[in-house]
């Protein structure tokens, strides 16, 4: 038997979204901010894009829902598709100011995230894109200063086929600094991502997106940066 290399798929998050509306309605119910930006490439070929058809911020099928990018399917035989993507998007309104930018991310069945806030002027979102055929049942685990945080309906959230869940986090737990996230599924896979919307009093204080992070562990490697060829005044030549 010849295996045939699967098709790649990949989630932008999209939009940013804020709780209520612009004209302050409906205050925990989400809503999209604008559209992002999405640059991608796909070896060989140009990648797919579809917008998925469900969302708890009402975005579905729209260009701020989450973005489907995947790639064509290829012969036995032939090398395994390349696909990459990223989104990107600027904000300035009276809440909401600052550039967030997100790596497209392939689905999976244990996600963990690091960031976000639920202290005072912090909203932060756990987004959950599920792209797969079937619905995925997903269970969160919250943990925060002093250690993990018990609350009610962390468990059975089913997010649909195709769909994204939308939950705010300090309707689990409030007024935690530096939350920490785990994620797991049962049934389909997801892409699960943070996003922070910051107010410092009545001004807007930036805007971001939170990925995906290495599990905990004993050891952890920090990748190196090189760079080279760059002068910089008053600094010795790198390189």
């Amino acid at each position: 038997v010849t295996p045939v290399p699967t098709t790649q798929q990949l989630v932008c998050p999209g939009g940013l979204l804020r709780l209520a509306s612009a004209s302050g309605k409906g205050a925990t119910t989400a809503s999209a901010i604008g559209a992002p930006r999405i640059v991608s490439a796909a070896v060989p070929g140009e990648p797919d894009r579809s917008a998925f058809a469900k969302s708890d911020a009402g975005t579905g099928g729209g260009s701020a829902a989450p973005q489907l990018l995947s790639t064509e399917p290829v012969g036995a035989g032939a090398a395994a598709p390349l696909l990459g993507g990223a989104q990107s998007e600027a904000v300035n309104t009276d809440e909401f100011f600052g550039l967030s930018s997100a790596e497209c991310t392939a689905p999976s069945g244990e996600v963990w995230l690091a960031g976000g806030a639920t202290t005072v002027g912090r909203t932060t979102l756990l987004l959950l894109a599920n792209p797969t055929a079937v619905a995925a049942v997903a269970s969160i685990q919250i943990f925060g200063e002093t250690g993990q945080v018990s609350a009610p309906g962390m468990d059975g959230i089913t997010v649909p086929a195709g769909g994204q869940r939308v939950l705010s986090l300090a309707g689990f737990a409030p007024g935690l600094a530096s939350p920490v996230v785990h994620v797991t599924t049962s049934g389909g896979q997801v892409v699960a991502s943070l996003e922070q919307t910051t107010v410092r009093g009545v001004a807007p204080g930036g805007a971001d997106f939170v990925a995906s992070t290495a599990a905990p562990a004993l050891t952890t490697v920090l990748p190196g940066v090189v760079v080279s060829g760059v002068v910089v005044p008053g600094v010795v030549e790198i390189g």
